[in-house]
């Protein structure tokens, strides 16, 4: 008993150590901008619509969103073609408050979530990627939406906690405050299946990865 005790106490000392540790830690490369700059501009031969005032993006998400979320960049980009419409949004961020609840996303478009399961995701180098895949209600259509997250090590899951882990580990291992991820996509054409969007978020997430190795420092993983 005195054992365990001791054990218990002496995690609530590591984990006060580290709260203390990440205040002073300086968060790295870390700004909208960046984060515009490594999302992909074309998926599977659809391009994103730009906003004129915004033309990195295809809509700024609501300043409601920024306060409630505290993230460090949100990015939202519709991709289409002739027969198929996505909606991807990437918010970035540090704390937790920029991940704790992800149906925010959703309720800020008048979306509504219906039902959810969660499923793996075909990334290469990733054999235990995982998403929550969802039935979401509009304000004028029903439709399907995937969303999952990243912590620093850009590995992709659908649990918080798991994500909130690989924060803790690449603080402790790196001295630094990395950025982590979430991901929410939203098939917009009538009839998208499943399969459609699994598809779409695979290829989104692999286009990340891809221009996150050809550019290094761009997701704020600089040396």
């Amino acid at each position: 008993m005195i054992g365990r005790c001791l054990v218990v106490a002496g995690l609530g000392v590591a984990v006060g150590l580290l709260g203390l540790l990440r205040s002073t830690l300086q968060p790295h490369g870390l700004s909208e901008e960046l984060l515009e700059q490594s999302l992909p501009y074309e998926i599977d031969g659809m391009p994103m619509t730009a906003d004129p005032e915004h033309p990195q993006q295809s809509y700024k998400m609501d300043e409601a969103v920024y306060r409630q979320l505290q993230p460090t960049g949100i990015v939202a980009r519709i991709y289409e073609d002739a027969t198929r419409s996505f909606d991807a949004v990437v918010i970035e961020g540090t704390v937790a408050d920029s991940f704790h609840d992800q149906r925010a996303c959703f309720t800020a478009q008048d979306w509504s979530i219906t039902s959810e399961e969660t499923i793996q995701l075909e990334i290469p180098g990733q054999e235990d990627a995982s998403a929550m895949i969802i039935e979401v209600a509009g304000p004028i259509q029903n439709s399907i939406a995937i969303y999952a997250f990243s912590g620093p090590s850009g590995h992709v899951t659908s649990s918080f906690n798991s994500m909130w882990r690989d924060f803790i580990w690449s603080e402790v291992t790196t001295g630094k405050v990395l950025p982590g991820r979430f991901y929410r996509f939203i098939a917009l054409h009538s009839g998208a299946t499943k399969t459609e969007i699994r598809v779409f978020a695979e290829e989104f997430l692999v286009a990340c990865m891809q221009l996150a190795s050809d550019k290094p420092g761009v997701n704020g993983d600089e040396n």
